[in-house]
């Protein structure tokens, strides 16, 4: 899920270095996270769209703050990183 979203918004580089510089930026050129910020910010915050993204961020948080040492992914920590909060937007 992390690698979708980073992918999205040209942030692979965080992660894994300048290796994925000019990927993140050909996504950024891209525009798709900026335009999920985008439609995200104006809808409506009542909407049960909204408000199910923000019980899924909730959720995901949840199981990755309840992660011990051992339960990290490998992936992770080969990387020396730990997985990101989700956000709700995001899930757009």
């Amino acid at each position: 899920m992390e690698m979708n979203w980073r992918s999205t918004a040209g942030r692979i580089s965080e992660l894994v270095g300048d290796a994925a510089l000019n990927f993140d930026r050909q996504m950024r050129r891209l525009g798709l996270a900026r335009s999920a910020e985008l439609s995200y910010a104006e809808m409506d915050p009542s909407s049960p769209v909204v408000s199910e993204a923000i019980a899924y961020a909730e959720g995901v948080n949840a199981f990755i703050e309840g992660l011990g040492r051992r339960g990290i992914p490998l992936e992770y920590r080969l990387l020396g990183a730990r997985p990101s909060r989700w956000e709700p937007v995001y899930t757009f």
